[in-house]
Order: C-alpha cells, then sequence, then structure tokens
C-alpha cells in the first residue's frame, strides 16, 4: 500500500520556514499514481500545499526514525496511526498532515482538540 510522508529538510527559507517534500512510496507498478493525470494533479495539490516536489517510486523508502506511526512531530501532532480511518490526518486532533508541514496551520495537538482558532 503506498504510503505518503512529507519530508522535512534540514535547511530554513529566507522567510524561516522548513522547505519540506513530498514522498509517495510502495506504489503499485500498474498504480495510475505513477505517472499520467493523477499523479501530475497529485504532485500539483502538494506543491500548492507548500512541497518543493513530489517523489513517486515503487520501492520502499525508509527514512530515520521511521516507526509504524511516524514520529510525533513538535505539536504532539501523530500521523499515519495504523487502523485510524485517514493516516493524513493526525489520530489524535483531526488536524491534516498537510496543514501542519505546509506551516498553513501551525496549532499544537491541544489546541485543536480545545477548539483554539
Amino acid at each position: 500500500m503506498a504510503r505518503l510522508r512529507f519530508v522535512k529538510l534540514p535547511r530554513t527559507n529566507a522567510e524561516g520556514a522548513e522547505p519540506f517534500f513530498a514522498l509517495l512510496d510502495q506504489v503499485s507498478y500498474g498504480s495510475a499514481l505513477r505517472e499520467g493525470p493523477d499523479a501530475e494533479e497529485l504532485e500539483a495539490a502538494v506543491c500548492q500545499g507548500g512541497a518543493l516536489t513530489l517523489l513517486i517510486t515503487t520501492d520502499t523508502i525508509e527514512l530515520d526514525g521511521d516507526t509504524a506511526a511516524g514520529p510525533a512531530p513538535e505539536g504532539g501532532h501523530v500521523f499515519g496511526t495504523p487502523g485510524y480511518n485517514d493516516p493524513q490526518r493526525c489520530s489524535r486532533c483531526g488536524l491534516g498532515r498537510l496543514a501542519w508541514y505546509s506551516g498553513r496551520d501551525g496549532r499544537s495537538c491541544a489546541d485543536v482538540s480545545q477548539g483554539v482558532v
């Protein structure tokens, strides 16, 4: 099953934001996500959300610190929890992964859960 993850790069840009790219690994050979309109639409969506690019591969890419649910990023969010209904949302508060990593929504898990806007 394909995994979409957002990988922070070890530098900041001129505005102080942390750049990142999207990684879609374990894509099956027959998947429409490998190339064509579906892949182009997905890349456009993640880049519109702030990613520098989208890397799509059939290989399994293991990143430092990978666990089944992934390491908890700053703010206490837990993305990709096995069995949770939407792996792109925090299993604790429901915040979208792309909104968090792109910086569009910087609220902590506790703030989201308490309804802080």
